[in-house]
């Protein structure tokens, strides 16, 4: 796929410039030839229209001039990472954010008969635990499925969230398509 793919850069460079393919080579994301150089994104809008070489006639690279296969590559930010000093999604923090979490049911178009959201709710950390009712085609894109029923949780912290689902007691009504297949359960960072 890599050789097609440079291949393809190879052509589209080859007919900007109006020289033979055989001119250019690539390099560290771009093709050369002569004094002249465009990178592939450069390159990528003309690549899109070209069609995909035959595989079978591709030349592949000679092993001995590989830059990254078979050589240690240095990584510079594994210091950073393990001394936590990286500021990742997962790390951010905002003014008032909580986190939530969402308990869907696990058939499509069921929805919550009961909860013992009254006890979620005085759980530690926890601001708030709520039903969301699926409607039955989503005003978005008017597909049904979309959305889908569930509890959602809110709590001051991600672990706080987490303990309270685990201690959430949902009976489903599964409705129409009871027996299918479970969707696993999503949670998120909100603010």
């Amino acid at each position: 796929m890599g050789a097609a793919a440079r291949a393809m850069f190879v052509t589209a460079a080859a007919q900007t410039w109006n020289v033979p393919e055989t001119q250019c080579t690539t390099a560290s994301g771009r093709v050369i030839s002569g004094g002249k150089s465009l990178g592939y994104g450069e390159l990528a809008p003309k690549v899109a229209t070209l069609p995909a070489p035959d595989f079978a006639s591709l030349k592949l690279k000679d092993p001995a001039s590989y830059k990254i296969i078979g050589h240690t590559q240095k990584q510079i930010d594994v210091p950073e990472i393990l001394t936590g000093k990286p500021v990742f999604t997962i790390d951010v923090k905002l003014p008032g954010m909580q986190y939530a979490v969402f308990e869907r049911c696990p058939v499509l178009g069921g929805k919550v008969a009961s909860a013992n959201l009254d006890e979620i709710k005085k759980m530690p950390g926890i601001k708030n635990a709520f039903v969301v009712d699926r409607p039955e085609l989503t005003a978005i894109t008017g597909r049904p499925g979309d959305l889908v029923s569930g509890v959602a949780i809110l709590g001051e912290t991600w672990w706080h969230a987490q303990k309270a689902r685990q201690a959430l007691k949902v009976v489903w009504n599964e409705g129409p398509n009871a027996g299918a297949a479970a969707q696993p359960s999503n949670s998120v960072p909100t603010s």
